[in-house]
C-alpha cells in the first residue's frame, strides 16, 4: 500500500467541487441556527456520516503509544516524507518506509513497532461521543443569543438544541 501526500495548493479534487456547491447555499442563508440545517445541506451534496453514530471513533495515539515508537526514533524523516510504503506481512502491517520525493524509490522497509509489539497488540478503546464545552463558551453562546432573540429564546422551535446544551452543561 502507498499513501501519497500531495504538495499542498497545488490540487483539484473532487471534494473540492462539494465544497464549492455547499459553499454557494451556505453564502444564500442569512441565518443557520441548528446543527440539521447544516447536516440537510451536506445530505442533499454529499454522504453524511455522524461521528459516534455511524462510525465508532477510536483514541489511536493514546492506544498506540505502548506499541509503536514516536516518529521521531523512526529509520526516516517522517515530517520529510512525501509517500509512505506500507508492505504487508502475515495478516498485518510488516514494514514502513518513507520516501522524501515523488520521482525516487530510496530507503529500506523496516518496523516501527516497538520490540515484541505489533498491530494485533493495540487495544482499541473509544472515544467517548462528544466534547465538553468550556464553561466561558457556554457563557458567551447565552449571551449572543439573548442579544439576538431576547430572554424569552427558549420557547422558540429552532433554538432547541442550545437550550439542550446549555441545560446538560451548565
Amino acid at each position: 500500500m502507498e499513501v501519497i501526500f500531495g504538495v499542498a495548493g497545488h490540487s483539484f479534487i473532487p471534494p473540492d467541487r462539494v465544497f464549492a456547491r455547499i459553499e454557494k447555499v451556505i453564502k444564500k442563508k442569512e441565518t443557520i441556527v441548528s446543527p440539521d440545517e447544516f447536516r440537510n445541506i451536506f445530505k442533499d451534496r454529499g454522504t453524511v456520516f455522524i461521528l459516534g453514530k455511524d462510525v465508532k471513533v477510536y483514541d489511536w495515539k493514546k492506544d498506540s503509544q505502548n506499541s509503536i515508537k514516536p516518529p521521531a526514533q523512526w529509520h526516516f524523516r517522517f515530517n520529510m516524507s512525501k509517500r509512505f510504503l506500507f508492505r504487508k506481512g502475515r495478516n498485518k502491517v510488516g514494514t514502513v518506509r518513507g520516501v522524501q520525493s515523488y520521482k525516487t524509490d530510496l530507503g529500506e522497509y523496516k518496523s516501527v513497532f516497538k520490540k515484541g509489539q505489533t498491530v494485533s497488540s493495540i487495544i482499541q478503546s473509544k472515544v467517548p461521543d462528544g466534547v465538553m464545552p468550556n464553561q466561558a463558551k457556554l457563557n458567551d453562546v447565552k449571551v449572543l443569543i439573548e442579544k439576538h432573540w431576547d430572554k424569552e429564546w427558549h420557547a422558540l422551535e429552532n433554538l432547541q438544541y442550545y437550550s439542550e446544551v446549555l441545560k446538560k452543561y451548565m
